[in-house]
């Protein structure tokens, strides 16, 4: 074997050495998968199916990300992706949401899946202070846009009606108002929120 093929073989068997595993997800980002599952548009069996390939690279993890997310079931996201996952978990059908706030996570469901006109049109009916901020979505800046959006949508937001409250709402609102910005649309074709390839998420907890 001459020196080239020496140093060659040597080479590669370093890179064998030191290559590293696929690394199992951790529980935080088993829960963030969760979440961006359960904020599609996808029907109940076909987000359980995506979540069972994901459970299983790491039972431990998963189970972590169980715990977590059974103490933040406060709102849709977080409720619906933990039901997901249990039942991706269980092989169980998915549970229900909460009876006391059943209602507010099936209007939040349905925001999130109009076309995201309808949704904000609907939000500025909840809301109708939200008018003047979509009125201003062209003659101001995306912070100071986003600034007055928090004003008067999500947990910010002095609106008795806890659909109006919702990170959610605050989220839709966010993604509306950028939408466009550097020539880029972020919604699907459908233009609903969960249906877009990306999505603006505004969380603001108090």
């Amino acid at each position: 074997m001459s020196r080239l093929q020496r140093r060659i073989w040597a080479f590669v068997a370093r890179k064998a050495g030191n290559a590293q595993p696929n690394r199992a997800p951790s529980a935080s980002e088993v829960s963030r998968k969760a979440i961006n599952v359960a904020c599609s548009d996808m029907e109940d069996i076909q987000a359980v199916a995506r979540l069972r390939g994901i459970a299983a690279e790491n039972v431990g993890a998963t189970r972590r990300a169980l715990e977590s997310l059974s103490r933040a079931r406060t709102e849709y996201a977080t409720d619906r992706a933990y039901r997901l996952l249990l039942a991706a978990v269980d092989g169980v059908s998915v549970s229900a949401p909460p009876g006391e706030l059943r209602e507010l996570f099936d209007r939040e469901g349905e925001l999130g899946r109009l076309p995201i006109e309808r949704a904000v049109a609907k939000l500025v009916e909840l809301e109708p202070r939200l008018e003047e901020v979509m009125s201003k979505r062209t003659s101001v800046t995306g912070r100071s846009r986003l600034m007055q959006a928090k004003a008067v949508m999500g947990p910010g937001s002095d609106n008795p009606d806890l659909l109006v409250q919702s990170n959610l709402a605050l989220s839709i609102v966010s993604q509306y108002l950028e939408a466009g910005d550097d020539g880029a649309d972020l919604s699907d074709g459908e233009g609903s929120y969960f249906g877009a390839h990306r999505k603006r998420v505004v969380r603001r907890v108090f």
